[in-house]
């Protein structure tokens, strides 16, 4: 029997040759397909970023996943959208009232030496600094209080 060559056949190099490169675009397109769903994951918490921006600089205290961003939509526009669709997140901020405390004059260290230049007719500190207040027991636990009651205050106020 003869060994006769058709055209239809190539030689076990070629196709191995054809294969290996076939293998290599395969883990090509992996590699990139998986760089392309970072990119996309990192895209998509850019824009979440983007959007708590525009919601903190605006004063409003709603989620940013709550926010829709359409193809081609800033953040702006979309939290525009955002708040047409939900007006009950747009408040003046101006207008919420949080009541302001002065701050509890701080016990001096040695009440020889206190003088009334310390505190001003207001009960705000004057002088006397937050090194001072640091070392002063009673001062720094009126102030932690006042500051939580403040927290409090406005973590509870829904207008």
């Amino acid at each position: 029997m003869e060994d006769i060559e058709s055209p239809d056949t190539f030689d076990r190099e070629y196709v191995k040759n054809l294969r290996a490169e076939a293998a290599r675009y395969r883990t090509e397109a992996k590699e990139l397909k998986s760089q392309l769903e970072d990119f996309k994951s990192l895209d998509a918490q850019i824009k979440t970023v983007r959007v708590e921006n525009e919601l903190t600089r605006r004063g409003l205290t709603a989620d940013p996943s709550w926010v829709q961003i359409q193809d081609g939509q800033s953040p702006i526009e979309a939290v525009d959208n955002f708040l047409v669709k939900f007006p009950e997140f747009n408040k003046d901020i101006t207008e919420k009232s949080v009541e302001h405390k002065s701050v509890p004059k701080a016990i001096s260290p040695n009440p020889n030496t206190a003088s009334k230049e310390s505190v001003h007719p207001t009960g705000t500190l004057g002088t006397r600094g937050l090194g001072e207040i640091k070392h002063d027991p009673i001062a720094r636990n009126n102030l932690r209080d006042l500051y939580r009651d403040l927290l409090t205050s406005s973590s509870n106020q829904k207008d």
